[in-house]
């Protein structure tokens, strides 16, 4: 996503020409797609389980980011990052979610910052590939490049299609730690 984000004013003014007004538009397609995948998020989780909640949202999100490098019509563009924007706020919710719920208490906050950490870390240095990949194959490549990147990670996650794992109990020792005196 950081080879997205730091292109895609270029993306939207250069290769779409679609101008500022096509930017702002994109940007409030990604936004209305966020809210609205607020409220899917859950409704989604509940009838697919979680785990089959993240292949959905990763599936979509790929989908939208071929359509977003791919297409170059400012209509895909909105279409893209609306259903990118849902997808995401639907990833983001699950995905924290079953961390919480598979991460021994006494570690939870250890775990989410590590991995905060490490998911915000790759940021820049998708933003630098972004950069070279626009540079050297076109504005609409960092778009195509995020797809191949969330084509495998859904791929990495489809041995998980089977139902929910349910949460570990806690009195079996493996959801708490043990208290070291």
């Amino acid at each position: 996503m950081g080879a997205l984000i730091a292109t895609l004013a270029l993306h939207v003014t250069r290769w779409l020409g679609a101008g500022d007004a096509g930017y702002a538009a994109a940007m409030t397609a990604y936004s209305a797609g966020s809210i609205t995948g607020g409220f899917v998020a859950q409704r989604l989780a509940r009838r697919t389980g979680r785990v089959r909640a993240l292949l959905v949202a990763g599936t979509v999100q790929t989908g939208s980011l071929l359509l977003i490098g791919s297409v170059r019509h400012l209509a895909a563009l909105i279409t893209g990052m609306l259903l990118l924007g849902a997808m995401n706020m639907v990833w983001n919710v699950n995905q924290v979610t079953l961390m919480q719920q598979r991460s021994p208490a006494s570690m939870t906050g250890r775990i989410a910052a590590a991995f905060r950490t490490s998911s915000t870390s790759g940021a820049p240095l998708g933003a630098i590939l972004g950069g070279a990949a626009a540079r050297l194959y076109g504005l609409q490549a960092p778009a195509l490049f995020a797809a191949a990147l969330f084509a495998l990670a859904v791929t990495s996650l489809t041995p998980a299609r089977k139902p929910d794992v349910p949460v570990v109990a806690p009195e079996d020792g493996a959801t708490t730690a043990p208290v070291l005196r």
